[in-house]
C-alpha cells in the first residue's frame, strides 16, 4: 500500500510525458507539413520581407539561391552513370511529357469549360487554364521524388526537359484554349534554367568526381533531403509573400470553388499517373517499376510558376486583373506542395513493397515453379515441380511400409495423394526413422520437419508439409506425454 501511494502522484506526470513525447514524434514525422503552415502564416504576417523587390530581394536570394542549392545537392548525391542511364530512357520521358503538356492541360480546359456558365469569375476560370497548361516544376518534383523513394534521376531529367519544352508548348496551348497569341521570353527562361539547374547540377557532378572524400564527408554529416526540403519551404514562403502583398481578392465563393477544383485536379492527375503502372503494355514498353511510377506522378501532376508568371506578365501585363489570372497558378502551386507532402509517406511505403511476381515460370519439362526461391542460407520457400511431387508420393508409401513394422496401436498414418501432393498426418507415441526424400531431401516424421532442404540441418529453414510438425526450424521430436488429445 505504501508503494502504491508513492507511485500514484507520478502517474499524471508520466501520462503527460507520454503525450508530449507522442506529440513530438508526430511533429518530427510531419515536420514539413507543419513547416508549410508556418511559412504561409509568416508570409501573411510580414509579406514585405519575402516579396519580389522586398527587403531581402527574394527574386535573387531565394528563387535563385534555394534552387541552386537543391540542384547542387542533387549533383552531389546522384551517380553520373545513374543520371546518364535515366537520360537514355526516352520512351519514359515522352510518356511523362505527354501527361504533363498534353493530358493535364486538356483536363484543365474541360474543367474550366464546365465552369464558364456558372457565376464564377471569368478571369479566375481563365487562370485555371493557364495553370494547367504549364510544364512540371523545376525543383519540388525532384525533392519530393527523392523523399518518396522514387527515381530521382528520372525526375531531374524531366524537370529540365519539361521546362525547356514548355517554353515553346505552353504559349501554343494558351493560344489554342484562350485565343491569346504570344511568345515566351525564351532567352530569359533558358538563361535562368542554365544558371539555376544545369550549372549547379554539373558543379555537383564535378565535385563528386574529383573530391570523393569531401563528398563522402558531406553525405555523412549533412542530410541532403532535409536541406532540400528547407529550400522548398523558402520558395513557398516567398511565393505567399507575393500573394499576400499584392492583395489579390475576388468573391469568396469563387475562391473556395477554385481551391477545391485545384485539389481535385491535383489528385486526379496523381491518380492518372499512378495508373500507368496498372497497364501491363505500358509497364513492358517503358520498363516501368514502382520508383519510376512515383517519378511519373511527381512530374506529371505538378505545375511550375517559374514559367507561368513570366507568361502571364507578357500576355496579360496590361490587364488590371493580372493578379486574379495568376491566382489559380499560385493556389495550385501551394496545394501541390501540401498534398504532395501528405502523399510522400504513402508513396514511400508503396515503393518499398515487392512488385507482384508472376504465378509461375515453366521449365523445360513444362513444370510450374512457385514464386518462392531457395535463399543463400539454404532456406527453401514454397515451390517444387511435378517430378518432385511424384518422388515425394513414392517416398510416402515407403514411409508407410516402415510404419507398418511398428505397433498399430501406437502409430497411425493417413496418406492422401492428390495431384501428386502429399498430405500426411502422423500421430504416434514414438519417433519413426527418417528416410531420404525427394532430390536428396530428408523427410522425418513426428515433431520434426516434413521437408528438409539440402545442407546442414542447423543452417536452414525448411518447407512445411501440412501435419508434419512445427513451421519454423527443425526441433527435437516431442515426448509421448507432450502429444495432446486434440492431436491424437
Amino acid at each position: 500500500m505504501a508503494k502504491q501511494k508513492e507511485t500514484d502522484p507520478i502517474r499524471p506526470n508520466s501520462t503527460w510525458k507520454r503525450v508530449l513525447l507522442k506529440a513530438w514524434d508526430l511533429a518530427c514525422e510531419h515536420w514539413f507539413i507543419l513547416g508549410v503552415a508556418c511559412a504561409i502564416g509568416f508570409a501573411a504576417a510580414l509579406p514585405q520581407l519575402g516579396r519580389t523587390g522586398g527587403w531581402i530581394r527574394s527574386e535573387w536570394s531565394i528563387k535563385y539561391g534555394a534552387v541552386i542549392v537543391i540542384f547542387f545537392l542533387s549533383g552531389l548525391s546522384l551517380k553520373t552513370r545513374t543520371l546518364l542511364t535515366a537520360a537514355q530512357r526516352l520512351p519514359l520521358h515522352i510518356c511523362i511529357q505527354i501527361i504533363s503538356l498534353g493530358i493535364t492541360p486538356l483536363l484543365g480546359f474541360a474543367t474550366a469549360s464546365a465552369m464558364r456558365p456558372t457565376p464564377m469569375n471569368s478571369d479566375l476560370v481563365s487562370g485555371l487554364i493557364i495553370c494547367t497548361s504549364m510544364p512540371t516544376t523545376v525543383s519540388t518534383n525532384v525533392v519530393f521524388t527523392r523523399q518518396a523513394g522514387g527515381n530521382e534521376a528520372v525526375a531531374l531529367v524531366n524537370a529540365v526537359m519539361g521546362n525547356i519544352l514548355g517554353i515553346f508548348v505552353s504559349p501554343g496551348l494558351l493560344y489554342l484554349y484562350l485565343g491569346r497569341a504570344s511568345t515566351a521570353p525564351y532567352s530569359d527562361i533558358i538563361a535562368q534554367l542554365g544558371a539555376t539547374v544545369i550549372a549547379p547540377l554539373l558543379a555537383g557532378q564535378l565535385v563528386q568526381a574529383f573530391l570523393e572524400r569531401a563528398t563522402k564527408w558531406l553525405a555523412d554529416h549533412i542530410n541532403f533531403g532535409k536541406v532540400g526540403n528547407v529550400c522548398v519551404l523558402l520558395l513557398v514562403w516567398s511565393t505567399f509573400c507575393n500573394t499576400f502583398y499584392n492583395k489579390v481578392t475576388t468573391d469568396a465563393g469563387s475562391l473556395v470553388v477554385m481551391a477545391l477544383s485545384c485539389v481535385a485536379l491535383y489528385m486526379l492527375f496523381t491518380v492518372l499517373c499512378m495508373l500507368v503502372y496498372a497497364v501491363p503494355v505500358l509497364v513492358d514498353m517503358l520498363k516501368l517499376d514502382r520508383p519510376d511510377t512515383i517519378a511519373v506522378a511527381m512530374c506529371g501532376a505538378t505545375k511550375t510558376i517559374a514559367l507561368g508568371m513570366p507568361l502571364i506578365t507578357v500576355i496579360y501585363g496590361g490587364s488590371p486583373n493580372v493578379g486574379i489570372l495568376a491566382l489559380p497558378l499560385l493556389m495550385y502551386h501551394a496545394i501541390q506542395i501540401i498534398c504532395g507532402s501528405c502523399l510522400i509517406p504513402y508513396m514511400r511505403t508503396w515503393s518499398q513493397q515487392d512488385a507482384p511476381d508472376a504465378a509461375g515460370t515453366p521449365d523445360k519439362e513444362g513444370t510450374e515453379l512457385a514464386a518462392g526461391k531457395c535463399s543463400k542460407q539454404g532456406s527453401c520457400e514454397e515451390g517444387g515441380s511435378k517430378g518432385s511431387r511424384g518422388v515425394a508420393a513414392g517416398h510416402a508409401e515407403e514411409v508407410a511400409s516402415k510404419m507398418a513394422s511398428h505397433d498399430s496401436s501406437t502409430a497411425r498414418i493417413v496418406l492422401s495423394l492428390q495431384d501428386g501432393e502429399v498430405a500426411s498426418a502422423c500421430h504416434a507415441g514414438m519417433q519413426p526413422e527418417p528416410g531420404p526424400g525427394p532430390s536428396g531431401l530428408n523427410m522425418p516424421l513426428g515433431g520434426q520437419q516434413g521437408l528438409e532442404g539440402q545442407g546442414s540441418r542447423d543452417e536452414q529453414q525448411v518447407r512445411q508439409v501440412p501435419g508434419w510438425g512445427p513451421r519454423s526450424h527443425v526441433s527435437p521430436a516431442p515426448a509421448p506425454s507432450e502429444i495432446t488429445g486434440a492431436e491424437q
